[in-house]
């Protein structure tokens, strides 16, 4: 294995990383650094899943100029020194969360990480054990009377609210760093301010009165493969509020509907973000790639978080094993949908 040297590296943090720049987590000794007594820098934590990813190498997924604060008054924010980016393929697994199955997208402070040349692509640093250990000891309790700390419950705190004239300032920043195209981004600003006008070419949901929403399990497992169903499927396990047993369906989901897609995860628990709270959820998984879209928000919101999809909204598509020229069945090799 190709090692990089530490003392060849660059000494300074990251900035004005861009989507596709190449970057390695920085040492232990230079993250805990950053961080305050709570293990935080400018209010967002660094969590004890992010230490695993110390010395890897990631590409840049894109730079997060704004986000959505979940049960905060401002409900969009902008991060304080606005340096925080999303890197690829890379959620919280929640393995320090007691299994909190959210798979929520992982923030990461510029500060935390290097810049790579193209050189350095193939290369890895083994950081030092002992240092590993020093910071995962010093990061805070994830849990304190029944309330968690991480990333999604200390939002609040690593943001500040944002007007609507800077939202829309926002979206040109965002077409700037590569976050959106032109024509998206003149997207997300139209449909919001149109969107009672917008919903007429969207299939609604029919009014109801249905007060006890049905409930049904599928036993769906990572990797297997589901068809969204229509509109009017769904719209007949919801209650008036467009729910089912309190998980909310929404217009802006209506594009998922017919589509296939490869089951990610179930959703058993999860860490509520305004609360801090953890949650049991039944008869829910996350799909690869459904992520919220935020069509009804003023120049969108680029956290990509995943949708919750209850099992009644889904079919599962069976899949035939291909036979071989000898006869045998073989294994199907799941490939996102």
């Amino acid at each position: 294995m190709n090692y990089l040297n530490p003392n060849t590296m660059p000494t300074e943090p990251a900035s004005n990383l861009r989507p596709g720049d190449l970057v390695i987590v920085r040492s232990p000794e230079e993250i805990q650094a950053t961080l305050d007594q709570n293990g935080t820098l400018d209010g967002l934590v660094f969590m004890p899943e992010m230490v695993d990813y110390i010395g890897q190498r990631m590409r840049v997924f894109r730079r997060l100029e704004k986000t959505c604060v979940e049960g905060s008054p401002y409900g969009i924010g902008e991060f304080h020194h606005n340096d925080v980016v999303l890197l690829e393929d890379n959620r919280c697994p929640g393995s320090s969360h007691d299994g909190c199955a959210r798979s929520c997208m992982i923030f990461w402070k510029e500060a935390w990480l290097t810049k790579l040349k193209a050189d350095d692509a193939n290369k890895v640093v083994e950081p030092d054990p002992t240092a590993i250990a020093a910071l995962r000891a010093s990061l805070p309790l994830v849990v304190t009377n029944g309330i968690y700390f991480c990333q999604s419950t200390n939002l609040i705190h690593a943001t500040r609210a944002l007007s609507q004239i800077e939202r829309l300032q926002k979206v040109v920043r965002d077409i700037q760093v590569g976050t959106y195209s032109v024509s998206q981004a003149i997207g997300l600003v139209l449909k919001p301010a149109f969107a009672k006008l917008l919903k007429l070419f969207f299939a609604r949901v029919p009014e109801t009165d249905r007060v006890k929403t049905p409930k049904f399990s599928l036993g769906l497992q990572p990797g297997d493969l589901v068809e969204i169903k229509s509109v009017a499927e769904i719209a007949e396990t919801l209650d008036a509020n467009g729910q089912n047993r309190g998980l909310q369906w929404s217009y802006d989901l209506a594009h998922y509907s017919n589509k296939r897609f490869r089951v990610s995860r179930r959703l058993e628990h999860m860490i509520v973000e305004f609360n801090g709270k953890m949650m049991n959820v039944s008869d829910t998984v996350l799909l690869d790639g459904a992520s919220c879209p935020c069509k009804y928000v003023i120049g969108g919101c680029p956290r990509a978080d995943l949708i919750y999809w209850r099992e009644i909204w889904l079919r599962k598509i069976e899949e035939a094993s291909p036979v071989s020229k000898s006869g045998a069945a073989q294994t199907n090799v799941a490939v996102c949908v």
